[in-house]
């Protein structure tokens, strides 16, 4: 590695090593409370203090509409009360550990006089922040998915207590109790509201609000528009939309298929880059000899 590259890199490593120090040191009695609630087990609890300072060194504007995206997102997961919150954290990770990675990795890289680390710690730090960038979306994609996966057996099972000639409130509340999962802890959360006074109608299109999702709020609100009429309308109206959520997640389990067989080519994508690296490396350091 040429003495310049070694300047260049070194100013790299120095300037991302003087932003988290001046960080730290700017926010170490201001957000030191904020970073309590992390984990004692995250390694990097202690420098995310650098990453909300950095946050409001960079002005970074957290009334954009993609920041209220994002926190909208973080409310449905972590309550509305620490939705901002929540957010700020993801972003000062964000900040605090591709700064890190680069410090670390482009220092390595002059010390051992190895440029190759050059590339992986520019190619670790944005995966570090794509990673942190992609959380909440995984995170509530995999929450959507485990709603609709569960959303037409709730249906099916409340059309037939229904039937049977249980109320909606008290069938509601037997499912509720008879699974584990996403839509079953909304539903349980509803029969809380309601026994603390809240209507009935109103529970159910405030479940819907929480799950996020198109097919439930619909339910949700035909349902509350079913509740005054006969039981044998309410049933047929049950039927129907079960009948409707089942082709839904047949619909969605064939999609799913279509998207793994397509994210297989990924793997066999790296593993092929792989070893043309594994051949190219020792030609190329035979003809550099």
């Amino acid at each position: 590695m040429g003495i310049i590259i070694k300047l260049i890199v070194m100013g790299v490593a120095t300037g991302a090593a003087g932003l988290l120090f001046s960080g730290l040191i700017m926010g170490q009695k201001r957000y030191a409370p904020l970073v309590q609630s992390v984990s004692a087990k995250d390694p990097f609890r202690g420098f995310y203090v650098a990453g909300f300072s950095l946050c409001q060194l960079l002005r970074i504007n957290f009334a954009s509409p993609r920041a209220q995206r994002r926190i909208a997102q973080c409310a449905v997961i972590h309550g509305e009360k620490y939705a901002e919150y929540h957010y700020r954290l993801l972003v000062a990770k964000q900040i605090t550990i591709p700064l890190l990675v680069l410090v670390v990795a482009l220092s390595l890289s002059v010390i051992l006089d190895t440029p190759i680390l050059i590339l992986l710690a520019l190619v670790a730090a944005a995966g570090v922040a794509y990673y942190f960038e992609t959380t909440v979306t995984d995170i509530m994609t995999a929450r959507s998915r485990a709603i609709n996966r569960e959303f037409p057996t709730v249906v099916s099972t409340l059309a037939l207590l229904v039937n049977a000639g249980l109320i909606v409130r008290e069938a509601w509340e037997r499912i509720s109790q008879s699974g584990e999962g996403v839509l079953y802890e909304e539903m349980r959360l509803a029969v809380l509201n309601m026994n603390n006074g809240v209507s009935e109608g109103q529970a159910y299109l405030d479940f819907a609000r929480r799950c996020r999702e198109e097919s439930v709020t619909k339910f949700a609100a035909s349902l509350n528009q079913n509740l005054t009429k006969g039981n044998r309308e309410l049933v047929d109206f049950l039927r129907q939309y079960a009948a409707e959520s089942w082709q839904e997640r047949k619909q969605a389990v064939r999609v799913r298929g279509e998207e793994a067989s397509t994210k297989l080519l990924i793997p066999i994508t790296i593993m092929t880059l792989g070893l043309l690296i594994m051949l190219c490396v020792p030609i190329m350091s035979g003809i550099a000899f």
